[in-house]
């Protein structure tokens, strides 16, 4: 996996919850890793936060946060 991969190859690696997994696959703006991930492992946007998107509380967040890092030590390393 790669920052060219689909989002659902990473979905399918990292297990998560049905909201989030259903908010990020229902987000039009994320079809690739690279939309969610940059390069150096932050989240693309501002502020290293994770993209806004509908129906994401702050629990959601934290678990795309921990979505992140999970990528980042299996596949950016």
């Amino acid at each position: 996996m790669n920052l060219e991969s689909d989002i659902n190859d990473l979905l399918d690696g990292y297990s998560t919850t049905v909201r989030v997994y259903n908010a990020i696959q229902k987000y039009e703006k994320i079809k690739q890793i690279k939309d969610l991930i940059k390069a150096d492992g932050s989240f693309v946007g501002g502020l290293g936060k994770p993209p806004k998107m509908p129906n994401i509380g702050k629990k959601s967040i934290r678990e795309l946060e921990y979505m992140r890092r999970w990528f980042v030590e299996k596949h950016l390393q």
